[in-house]
């Protein structure tokens, strides 16, 4: 809304923003670059910016105020490069680019954004976690494909052992790979 005041048509530039800063600098304390009538001119980009949040909402699913929700329309999608068929679900995902646990993406889409983390125990290595996505295999049809997908929407974590032990505990299947 601010850059379509100052640019006009040329706004629409795919790519173009205005930094967080500046954006929260002239909400608290308009100046001239809003104009002659600085306060008067950011109450009503405000107004015009709400009025058009809330028409675009009303196009999305449900339709109505009360059933919106960020994640139902900020969602990561995991679509397969060859086939559809090995899509997984899509997930709403909350934040963006200036929140903890950031993602970002135009379009109400999660198009970047950590896919791994981990939390380290240094006191001991065997509580440690991580979360990854979608899963930690690439094979379509295995049951490792997606697995890790609801944990990582939920922002949920897995443990990560490193003892010997630990590993042979957590272990499931074991895969020898000979010359």
């Amino acid at each position: 809304m601010l850059l379509r005041r100052w640019l006009g048509r040329a706004a629409a530039t795919p790519g173009l923003t205005i930094g967080t800063q500046r954006l929260l600098r002239l909400v608290t304390a308009p100046d001239t670059a809003l104009g002659s009538r600085p306060t008067a001119a950011r109450d009503s980009i405000a107004v015009a910016a709400f009025r058009e949040a809330v028409t675009e909402l009303g196009k999305s699913p449900g339709g109505t105020p009360g059933s919106w929700s960020w994640g139902a329309l900020h969602r990561a999608a995991f679509r397969h490069p060859l086939a559809a068929a090995f899509d997984l679900p899509s997930v709403p995902r909350g934040g963006d680019g200036t929140t903890v646990n950031a993602t970002g993406g135009g379009n109400f889409r999660q198009t970047s954004g950590a896919s791994y983390r981990i939390v380290v125990d240094f006191a001991d290595f065997d509580n440690s976690v991580a979360t990854s996505v979608p899963g930690q295999s690439g094979q379509p049809g295995s049951p490792y494909y997606g697995n890790l997908l609801p944990l990582w929407a939920e922002g949920k974590y897995f443990p990560l052992v490193y003892s010997r032990g630990a590993v042979e505990r957590e272990t499931a299947h074991i895969l020898w790979l000979k010359p």
